[in-house]
C-alpha cells in the first residue's frame, strides 16, 4: 500500500521550483504554503526535503529559513 504523503510529491516539487523561479528571490515557508495551497507544515517538509537533496538552497535567518533556487555558476 502506498503512503498518502508520497502522492503528488513530484508535482508539488515542480510547483515549488516554478514558484521560486518566478519570484526570483528567497521565499518564506508561509509564502510558499499560501501559493501552493498547502499547510505551513506541508510546505516546510517539502522545502526542507528539497534543500537536503540539493534541489533548492536554504538560507537560515534570524527569523527562520528562506528558500531560493540553486544558483548555477
Amino acid at each position: 500500500m502506498q503512503s498518502n504523503n508520497k502522492i503528488g510529491q513530484g508535482e508539488m516539487e515542480t510547483k515549488a521550483i516554478s514558484l521560486l523561479e518566478r519570484e526570483n528571490m528567497p521565499l518564506s515557508i508561509g509564502f510558499v504554503a499560501f501559493h501552493l495551497h498547502v499547510t505551513w507544515q506541508t510546505a516546510r517538509g517539502l522545502l526542507l526535503r528539497m534543500s537536503l537533496s540539493g534541489q533548492i538552497k536554504a538560507l537560515e535567518t534570524s527569523k527562520g529559513y528562506l528558500f531560493m533556487k540553486q544558483q548555477n555558476n
